[in-house]
């Protein structure tokens, strides 16, 4: 069960996604990338389940980080509507 999740974490797995990488996803929201690492592995822990596949050449999706990211684009463009 997801206990904590705020617009930031949204945003760099969102950019984290689009660029494939967390080292220039991190970059994207301005964060270091020890700070994005931990904010995914937090994310990851409260969903229960694994949103990337990491290797030393990027990140891919796994199939619930895709869900999540669907989810992610939606919240994100709803907030942008509001805003």
């Amino acid at each position: 069960m997801l206990t904590h999740c705020d617009f930031a974490d949204l945003r760099l797995f969102i950019c984290i996604a689009q660029e494939n990488s967390l080292t220039r996803g991190a970059e994207r929201v301005h964060m270091s990338l020890p700070a994005a690492s931990t904010r995914i592995k937090n994310l990851e822990e409260s969903l229960g389940t694994k949103l990337l596949y990491r290797a030393s050449n990027g990140v891919t999706l796994t199939p619930p980080g895709k869900v999540m990211l669907q989810h992610a684009l939606g919240v994100q463009g709803q907030m942008e509507r509001l805003c």
